[in-house]
């Protein structure tokens, strides 16, 4: 019984370590970036036009809740994100 009692407090802690997404994201040619802040919120860039928005990550699938439609960006690892048409975004360096 405190075996299956520690697994299960484990299993909790691990599951609040999520990653959290922080820092800017962004393509080769540098045409859209993202900034993402850990309070939820992202500051989306187009060829300089910034736009503020708030996300939601759950670890795999980040969405991105824009002014006319939401956006879904895949995790696929620690520094790269897939965005809109495949769209590879990678994470800038401080």
């Amino acid at each position: 019984m405190p075996r299956i009692v520690a697994l299960l407090l484990l299993s909790l802690l691990l599951a609040g370590c999520s990653r959290e997404l922080e820092g800017t994201y962004t393509d080769d040619v540098e045409f859209m970036s993202f900034t993402f802040h850990p309070e939820g919120r992202v500051v989306q860039s187009t060829l300089g036009v910034e736009v503020e928005m708030l996300y939601e990550d759950d670890g795999e699938t980040i969405l991105i809740k824009g002014p006319a439609a939401d956006m879904a960006l895949r995790r696929i690892d620690e520094r790269t994100l897939e965005g809109p048409f495949g769209m590879r975004l990678t994470r800038r360096e401080p």
